[in-house]
Parts: C-alpha cells; structure tokens; sequence
C-alpha cells in the first residue's frame, strides 16, 4: 500500500524490530523516544545499537 503523505513511524520500535519496520513501512522517519531511553535519559549506547540495525 502506497499512501502520499510523509509517515513517521513510532511506538514498539527495538534495535531488534526496527530494520524490518523500515523495510515494511519506508518511513519518512522515526520516533524513537522510548527506544534510546535508559531511566528517561538519552542512552548512548542504545542510539548507537539502534543505529547499526539501520546500516
């Protein structure tokens, strides 16, 4: 399905889901607040986890 609006994708996304969420969808971009969290703080190693899925 093609749709002709910008989509973010958001919610449930894991460094373990996340490539085959983009494949799926072909999001415009990501919402990835809760996912790169620690304690609600930012977490280095977690966008950078994250990151590497998406290479």
């Amino acid at each position: 399905m093609q749709v002709s609006v910008p989509i973010f994708l958001a919610g449930g996304l894991k460094t373990e889901n996340v490539a085959i969420a983009i494949q799926q969808v072909a999001p415009f971009g990501l919402d990835l607040f809760n996912a790169v969290r620690t304690n609600g703080k930012l977490d280095e190693n977690k966008l950078k986890l994250f990151f590497q899925q998406l290479k």
